[in-house]
């Protein structure tokens, strides 16, 4: 009877704690699914902001190198065609 009455006293005793949800709430998914999306977007604009510049370097380094080297395809104009001398032989 004696051990009866502990294992009612243990049970009532358990039984009367709080139960701790471990189902998280609709505010903490939200949190955490908002928090990754703004992760993401950082990412993506990071990423898109290195390949602009990349871009626009490259496009500074090819007008740099341009300058630099003489162009080859252009060839220079025709010179001036003499006007003819006059008969040396009269009629």
């Amino acid at each position: 009877m004696k051990n009866l009455l502990i294992y009612i006293i243990i049970i009532g005793a358990f039984s009367c704690t709080k139960k701790i949800d471990s189902v998280p709430t609709v505010e903490s998914f939200l949190q955490n699914k908002i928090e990754g999306l703004r992760k993401e977007r950082l990412t993506k604009c990071k990423e898109k902001a290195i390949q602009d510049a990349d871009t626009h370097i490259d496009s500074i380094i090819d007008k740099i190198v341009r300058n630099q080297i003489p162009d080859t395809t252009t060839f220079p104009n025709r010179p001036i065609k003499p006007t003819r001398p006059e008969d040396i032989i009269g009629n």
